[in-house]
């Protein structure tokens, strides 16, 4: 539990934001025991949840983290700043966090071919039942065939190009060597 954190031990750091990417901080201390705010009316008696404030040294730099729940191994902790952590002092604990994250993105790539069908039943369902949607999809696929040609022309121009600039080299070599 947090609470019971000491100096020296470690504290498991997971960025959720950006580039996922975890740190590893040492417990400088843990201060600061109480109880969080009550809401109106909550029942009173009722055990209130605890919180903690955490320091701790991340490389060189000092961490602070505020208000952290005393009675968990792990949690989601958002900062002032808007990051999103999950903040860990059980290895094993962080290590399961880390492989239910890699496991829910491995089903969502799974997820990615029947995403792609679904699209293109969806697509041809609007294109009989919509005419005006068949008309756009018309048009959007006349675009994309109008720029693969003009790119097409475009490398076919370049050619040409190049071909007239060494057959005019060629010419003017010649009558250069002919005077």
């Amino acid at each position: 539990m947090f609470k019971n954190l000491r100096q020296g031990q470690l504290l498991y750091i997971l960025h959720k934001e950006g580039k996922l990417h975890h740190e590893v901080a040492t417990i400088i201390s843990v201060d600061n025991l109480r109880a969080k705010s009550p809401m109106p009316g909550m029942i009173p008696y009722v055990q209130q949840e605890m919180l903690v404030d955490i320091k701790a040294k991340v490389g060189g730099d000092n961490l602070t983290l505020p208000a952290v729940p005393a009675d968990l191994i792990i949690t989601d902790y958002k900062p002032n700043n808007g990051e999103k952590l999950v903040l860990s002092c059980d290895l094993a604990t962080f290590n399961s966090e880390i492989n239910s994250i890699m496991l829910q993105s491995k089903q969502e790539i799974a997820r990615t071919d029947y995403n792609n069908s679904v699209i293109e039943e969806c697509e041809k369902m609007l294109v009989v039942l919509n005419p005006e949607f068949a008309r756009e999809k018309d048009r959007e696929n006349e675009m994309v065939n109008m720029r693969n040609e003009m790119s097409e022309l475009k490398d076919t121009n370049e050619k040409l190009m190049s071909m007239m600039k060494e057959l005019l080299d060629k010419q003017s070599n010649n009558k250069s060597k002919t005077t």
